[in-house]
C-alpha cells in the first residue's frame, strides 16, 4: 500500500486538537462568569479533562474510533456545560440570597436609625419646649422682680413717710414736755405710742372729776402749748390762723395729725359714789372736763381740724381696761389713775394706693 494513500485523513487530527482548544477556552470564558472557587475547581477539571479527550484524540489513528470519541468528548462537554451552568445558577441564587439579607440589614439599620432620628427629632421638640417654658418662666420672674421692686420702693417710701410722722410726732411730744417742765408742770411721755401722760395727782383728787387746786392752772398751761405748736400739724385757715402765735419750734409745716383723744382712766378698784355708780362714769367725766378745760383756756383748739376738715380734739374713757402697772399696790393704782393726751397722726394720703399696690392679685 502507498505510504501517501495511508495519512489522507491526517488533517483531521489538527482539526479536532483545534475544536478542543477553541472549546476549552469557551468553557474558560463561560466559567469566568462564576465568582464560586469551586466552580473554578471544576473548570480547571474540565479544561484539563478536555485536553486530555484531546491527548487521546490525537493518539487515535483509527478513523472508525473517531467519531464514538468525538461523541463522548461532546457528552462529556454538556454534562460540564450543565454542570457549570447549574454551578452558576446557584452560585446567583447565594448571591441574590446574600444580597437580600443584605438589603434586609441595610433596612434594619435605616429604620433602627430612623428612629433614633426620631427619637432625637421628639427629644428635640422637648427641649425646645421646655426651653420655651423656660424662657417663658424667666421673663415671669423677671416681672415678678420688677415688680417686687416696684413694691418694695412703695414700702421704703410709705416707710420713709411713716418715720418722718413719727420723727415730727416726737418732736411735738418732746417740745410741749420741755415747755411744760420750764414753767413747772411735770408730764410723762410715752413716744412710741404717742401719748402726754398727765397723772392723777396733777389735775385730780382720788375718786373726783372736778379738778384739784392748782389742776385748772394746769390745764391752761397745757392748753396754751398745744396751741403755740398744734398749726404745725393741722388744718389752719387764713382766719383761724392770724389769732394762733407762731408755729411751735419751727415755721415749716409738719406731717399732719389725724386727732388728739383726752383718754380717761382709772385703777381697777370697783368705786361706788354717790356721783359716779363706777369707774366707767369716773373715767368719762374725768375725760370731759378736762376736754371742756383745754377749750376754755384756748378756744380756738376747738376749731384746729385735720385734712378732712374734722376736729382734732375729742375725749374718750377706758375705766381701768388699760393700765400702765399691775395695780397689785397703791403706787401702781395711782399711776394707773391718769388722763391721757393719744396724739394720731395721718396716714399718708397714698397710704391707700400704696396698701392695695402691695395686696393686689398679678
Amino acid at each position: 500500500m502507498d505510504d501517501d494513500a495511508v495519512h489522507h485523513d491526517r488533517w483531521l487530527v489538527s482539526y479536532a486538537d483545534l475544536m478542543t482548544l477553541l472549546f476549552a477556552f469557551f468553557v474558560v470564558m463561560y466559567a469566568s462568569l462564576s465568582a464560586d472557587g469551586s466552580k473554578y475547581k471544576q473548570l480547571s477539571e474540565s479544561v484539563a479533562l478536555a485536553f486530555n479527550l484531546g491527548k487521546i484524540t490525537e493518539s487515535t489513528t483509527q478513523g472508525q474510533n473517531k467519531a464514538k470519541d468525538d461523541s463522548s468528548l461532546q457528552r462529556q462537554s454538556q454534562a460540564v456545560a450543565k454542570e457549570q451552568q447549574e454551578a452558576a445558577e446557584t452560585a446567583t441564587k447565594e448571591a441574590l440570597s446574600a444580597d437580600s439579607e443584605h438589603q434586609a440589614k441595610a433596612q434594619e439599620h435605616q429604620n433602627a436609625l430612623m428612629r433614633t432620628i426620631d427619637r432625637l427629632t421628639g427629644a428635640n421638640e422637648s427641649t425646645q419646649l421646655a426651653l420655651s417654658l423656660s424662657r417663658q418662666r424667666t421673663n415671669e420672674l423677671e416681672h415678678m422682680n420688677d415688680t417686687m421692686s416696684q413694691r418694695i420702693s412703695k414700702l421704703d417710701e410709705l416707710n420713709e413717710m411713716l418715720s418722718s410722722a413719727n420723727r415730727d410726732r416726737t418732736a411735738l411730744l418732746d417740745h410741749i414736755q420741755k415747755t411744760l417742765f420750764d414753767r413747772g408742770i411735770q408730764v410723762e411721755v410715752d413716744i412710741k405710742n404717742g401719748i402726754l401722760r398727765l397723772p392723777e395727782t396733777l389735775l385730780f383728787d382720788s375718786g373726783r372729776a372736778d379738778f384739784r387746786v392748782g389742776g385748772a392752772a394746769a390745764l391752761k398751761l397745757v392748753a396754751q402749748n398745744l396751741l403755740a405748736i398744734l398749726p404745725c400739724y393741722a388744718a389752719v385757715d387764713s382766719s383761724t390762723e392770724s389769732k394762733i402765735a407762731a408755729c411751735g419750734p419751727s415755721s415749716d409745716k409738719r406731717r399732719p395729725l389725724e386727732a388728739i383723744f383726752i383718754e380717761g382712766h382709772t385703777d381697777n378698784v370697783p368705786i361706788t359714789t354717790a356721783a359716779f355708780k363706777d369707774n366707767w362714769d369716773l373715767s368719762i367725766a374725768r375725760a370731759k372736763n378736762t376736754y371742756l378745760e383745754l377749750i376754755k383756756a384756748a378756744p380756738v383748739l376747738e376749731t384746729l381740724t385735720n385734712e378732712k376738715s374734722q376736729q382734732l380734739l375729742s375725749f374718750s374713757a377706758y375705766s381701768g381696761r388699760r393700765p400702765i402697772a399691775s395695780n397689785e399696790d397703791a403706787n401702781d393704782r395711782r399711776k394707773n389713775r391718769r388722763i391721757d393726751l393719744r396724739f394720731i397722726m395721718a396716714a399718708p394720703e397714698s397710704m391707700s394706693t400704696f396698701t392695695y399696690s402691695l395686696v393686689r392679685p398679678n
